[in-house]
């Protein structure tokens, strides 16, 4: 399935974010600081109900959080994501039965943790989670009945009604795909009868009203938990927040990798790339040396090609080494011939490997596409470095088994032959505002982009010597199309190579002067390439009595 929209809401300085687009590969975020580029993303990760938030997190002296804290709204009405995912054609096979006819799938997030999701499509059936709370709350009301129509009982007797009162109220928002809310309504009512003396018909009708309040519960938590609804929710991928720190282990103990390799990020990687399985290193530690050697080298083959995605400008080997009781990871250096231990590296050097090793381990752990949150990824590493960091995100992305939202203040992570996937992150009066980076108007496209990462004009061009200026975003996309696909074929370059030029739009032809002006003024190369025409004519003739 693959994200297509999101709307975060009432969350940190994000009232309403608006319906924000994802590209089905990548999609770069930018802004300034304290935009909400990282609310955005952690609250995305708020697809899965593992994830947590708080009350406190609601936007500081908002309508939202004056109503929640004055009582006035409860937590389960306050909607803090709406997702919405587009089914593909792989997923139908399996999807339940009854949602092979589904085209989208809305995923709406509560502060309460809660998740509801809308099928779209044909003969998609209905969740009715409510109806099933009502269910439960009208027996709950009839054991609270029982107990206000038995006489007696005096100050004792008013005190259980008011804890009942309070318990049916609690009850009424449970949700019953957890067993958490309605499991201590239920408990608390049943130690509140146990509470009144034996033997009398108070406490006869209330143990029978609980009963029937106990067997409804499981009836209805066993209803909800087979409903393919809760199987639907199980395929929806879930986004997972990276940040910008990623662990990375030297080396481990063979028989904690082969009980459970997935416990470390780093070997587990290790494993997708080089094709290590427990069961044949657990047979392999026990062979001859030259047995091993011979294992160990066709590992570390695989783990060096694998790790060269993302590694197109330096001079590195990645090896494996092993005794009886460890795996290790080594990187050499080609230059120096010596290896050393893969955490002798840099900072930066480091977290490159642990990235690439995480990201495989994404993929392999499941089974469908994957969707990927990276706040601000590649920081501490050079711009040629940054380059290639963007290079294998693209790459990975293309697998078709990864879709990939980063934020970013880096030139050298922003494609500027990709304005389609740039999303501007705004701290606006209503809020954090995020726009698609096509639909901000001006002479040059990437201003408001250049200014939202702190790039100062000469960086036009971002890095490239060359900057070729097309009259309208959809010439610009074409061509940027077209270059693309000439990449990708075997034995073909591209048109325009990327380290020499870089694209942009002029949004008509008459913003071309002031665009040539502002090239010269910078000492900046470009090229306009415009439409032939009246127009196009009368503008040559300004530009050409202009110079």
């Amino acid at each position: 399935m693959r994200l297509a929209k999101v709307r975060v809401t009432n969350y940190r300085s994000i009232l309403d974010s608006g319906d924000v687009e994802l590209d089905g590969k990548t999609t770069c975020l930018v802004g300034m600081t304290g935009s909400g580029k990282t609310s955005f993303l952690r609250m995305v990760s708020g697809i899965d109900t593992a994830v947590a938030f708080s009350a406190g997190e609601l936007p500081a002296n908002s309508r939202t959080a004056g109503d929640f804290s004055g009582n006035r709204v409860s937590a389960g009405q306050i909607c803090q994501l709406t997702a919405v995912f587009e089914v593909e054609e792989s997923d139908r096979a399996s999807m339940p039965d009854e949602y092979r006819g589904v085209d989208e799938i809305a995923v709406r997030r509560y502060l309460d943790g809660r998740v509801e999701l809308t099928p779209k499509g044909a003969n998609a059936p209905e969740i009715d989670i409510e109806g099933e709370r009502r269910s439960i709350k009208s027996k709950l009301d009839g054991a609270l009945a029982s107990l206000c129509d038995c006489p007696g009982g005096g100050a004792d007797l008013a005190r259980h009604r008011d804890r009942l009162a309070g318990l049916a109220a609690e009850m009424d928002g449970a949700d019953f795909r957890s067993a958490g809310e309605a499991d201590l309504a239920v408990d608390a009512l049943r130690n509140a009868a146990n509470s009144i003396p034996a033997g009398g018909a108070l406490r006869k009708e209330l143990a029978a009203a609980i009963t029937g309040v106990t067997y409804e519960k499981d009836r209805i938590r066993d209803k909800v938990s087979r409903h393919p609804s809760r199987r639907l929710y199980d395929l929806v991928p879930k986004p997972a927040y990276l940040g910008t720190a990623f662990d990375l282990e030297g080396e481990i103990q063979l028989d904690e990798f082969i009980a459970r390799p997935e416990k470390s990020d780093t070997f587990y990687g290790v494993a997708v790339a080089a094709g290590l399985t427990p069961g044949a290193l657990g047979k392999i530690r026990n062979a001859g040396k030259a047995e091993i050697d011979r294992y160990l080298e066709e590992k570390s083959a695989r783990l060096d090609g694998c790790m060269g995605r993302l590694w197109k400008k330096d001079a590195w080997e990645f090896k494996l080494a092993m005794d009886r009781d460890r795996l290790r990871l080594l990187v050499k250096d080609k230059t120096a011939g010596a290896a050393m231990p893969v955490l002798a590296g840099s900072a930066g050097f480091q977290w490159r490997v642990a990235f690439l090793l995480k990201v495989s381990a994404m993929m392999a752990q499941n089974a469908g596409r994957s969707v990927v949150l990276l706040d601000n990824p590649a920081t501490e590493l050079h711009d040629d470095a940054k380059a290639d960091v963007l290079r294998f995100l693209s790459g990975a992305a293309s697998s078709g088994r990864l879709q990939i939202v980063y934020s970013t203040h880096e030139r050298a992570l922003v494609d500027p032959w990709r304005t389609d996937r740039i999303r501007i992150a705004e701290l606006t009066k209503d809020g954090t505002k995020i726009r698609k980076a096509t639909d901000i108007s001006g002479r040059d496209l990437l201003r408001a982009t250049r200014r939202n990462i702190g790039s100062p004009a000469r960086y036009s061009l971002f890095g490239a010597p060359v900057t070729v200026f097309f009259e309208g975003v959809s010439d610009m996309n074409i061509v940027s199309a077209v270059n693309e696909y000439a990449e990708r074929r075997n034995g073909s370059g591209p048109l325009l190579h990327k380290d020499s030029f870089s694209i942009n739009a002029t949004n008509g032809v008459s913003n071309a002067p002031g665009i040539i002006r502002q090239h010269q003024e910078l000492g900046l190369q470009l090229v306009i390439v415009v439409d032939s025409g009246a127009a196009t004519e009368n503008v040559k003739k300004k530009i050409d009595q202009a110079s």
